[in-house]
């Protein structure tokens, strides 16, 4: 994840370096050098194009890879999933067709069958690839923030509560996905 960060910011930093931090992927080597060199492969020529917020924690960094393709990186946080105390996510991405292809963290080409127009992933921290042709790139970015995701039911909203006068407050609503809110709120009665 560190790499997608990086990835992201590229036209801005001259290096980039993590200082102090031990992950998990650093007690094993040569995972880590075949994860980074998956990912140059797949975005080592790459401008950022978009970021998906599409559900709690997960993310979907979207780059243009300069060979007329749309790459997907994808992803959850939750360190529950790293110490085995939760299962991980499925996300079904409503798709059609055969122009995706799907690769593991290490650039493992992974079969992408969309069963009824729903290619269903594993969601976990460690990140997963979409390649679709550019043409795509918008098409896969729309797919992505309406996936259904199943396995979490947690809500991500941000509330801002102002008081106006001993009988009045303002609340303020902010929805930090890609995605609009689905469900209905209430205040003291009120919705």
């Amino acid at each position: 994840r560190y790499n997608l960060i990086c990835y992201k910011y590229a036209p801005r930093l001259a290096a980039a370096t993590c200082w102090g931090i031990r992950d998990a992927d650093s007690c094993n080597p040569v995972a880590t050098f075949v994860a980074t060199s998956a990912q140059q492969s797949l975005l080592g020529r790459s401008s950022f194009q978009a970021e998906s917020r599409f559900a709690p924690g997960a993310r979907a960094y979207l780059y243009d890879d300069g060979e007329g393709r749309t790459v997907a990186a994808v992803w959850t946080f939750d360190t529950s999933l790293d110490y085995g105390r939760a299962a991980g996510e499925t996300m079904t991405l409503g798709w059609t067709g055969s122009d995706i292809e799907v690769f593991d963290m290490m650039g493992n080409r992974a079969e992408a069958k969309a069963d009824g127009g729903a290619l269903r992933l594993p969601l976990s921290n460690f990140p997963f690839y979409l390649r679709v042709p550019a043409a795509k790139g918008d098409a896969l970015l729309e797919a992505i923030n309406s996936c259904e995701m199943t396995g979490r039911q947690d809500v991500s909203l941000g509330f801002d509560v102002k008081p106006l006068s001993l009988k009045k407050i303002r609340v303020t609503v902010v929805n930090p996905l890609s995605r609009a809110f689905k469900g209905s709120l209430s205040f003291f009665g009120n919705a």
